[in-house]
């Protein structure tokens, strides 16, 4: 595979893809019940970028790509960081 096979994303193909590909996460894996979740707590200091040991990462994002309600929870906390930021 070589950029001349799959050329990069424009900046705003980028962009809706990267909206689109939330979207999907933040409904494709309903889990109402919070089963297996991370503490709120861990997902706010990933993303504002608190220290937090690799495993801790490792297992929070594996179970946010199988969890909706954490992507929900991320995306709300990366907004919040954005504005702060």
């Amino acid at each position: 595979m070589n950029d001349e096979e799959y050329p990069l994303l424009s900046e705003a193909e980028e962009e809706l893809f990267g909206k689109w590909f939330t979207a999907v996460m933040e409904r494709a894996y309903p889990n109402p019940y919070r089963a297996g979740c991370p503490e709120s707590q861990i997902l706010r200091n990933i993303v504002f970028r608190k220290e937090t040991d690799v495993q801790t990462i490792r297992n929070a994002v594996a179970h946010m790509s199988r969890c909706s309600e954490c992507c929900l929870d991320a995306r709300a906390y990366l907004d919040e960081y954005r504005k702060t930021s």
